[in-house]
């Protein structure tokens, strides 16, 4: 027996939105399409912050009034709280806490990436439980993600990490990832070309 997962063509070449999955014919989309709004289609009715990028600081998370940061969200999350971020790039690190999760508009046009260089540190970061991130791109001068301790643990469903610096994710020291539509691509050397 054989397996042989792609067609005989090879490996389609795709949008950047979009891979070519073991398995598929072709192309599919990471997540869902961009919605025709600024925020991710499908959220809970509750339990939902919102952070425009560059949205400016005074907002107080809701639709109408979001943060301007990811990081003050976080400031403001409690266990269990989804973060709805809107269309554009989050040119920050964030330090998620246990139980929350980050939720793309879409993963063409959601970006999280750190422009603060780095070949040790990553745009986001997990040490904690039951994290989870979703319809979103990561990327920037540092590596998508770090999950690390015994005690982390991440869920990614439908993530794209593009042209992270180093290594698309770090998983380390016991930490625990759980992954659905995640592709990694593009990742770029270290600073002295290694």
């Amino acid at each position: 027996m054989t397996c042989d997962p792609l067609p005989e063509s090879g490996t389609a070449d795709c949008a950047a939105d979009e891979a070519h999955f073991p398995g598929e014919p072709g192309c599919s989309r990471i997540g869902t399409a961009c919605p025709a709004g600024e925020w991710p289609e499908g959220l809970p009715t509750t339990g939902v912050l919102y952070v425009r990028a560059g949205g400016g600081s005074g907002g107080t998370g809701t639709a109408a009034s979001p943060f301007g940061t990811i990081a003050e969200a976080v400031a403001a999350a409690p266990t269990g709280t989804v973060i709805a971020l809107g269309k554009g790039t989050f040119d920050e690190v964030v330090d998620l806490p246990s139980g929350v999760m980050l939720w793309g508009a879409c993963v063409a046009e959601t970006v999280v990436a750190s422009s603060v260089p780095s070949d040790t540190e990553a745009t986001v970061n997990v040490t904690v439980t039951d994290v989870a991130l979703r319809n979103l791109r990561l990327g920037g001068e540092r590596m998508g993600a770090r999950v690390e301790g015994a005690d982390a643990s991440l869920r990614l469903d439908d993530v794209l990490i593009a042209s992270a610096k180093v290594r698309g994710m770090l998983v380390n020291a016991g930490a625990e990832v759980v992954a659905e539509g995640l592709v990694i691509r593009d990742t770029r050397p270290q600073s002295d070309g290694s």
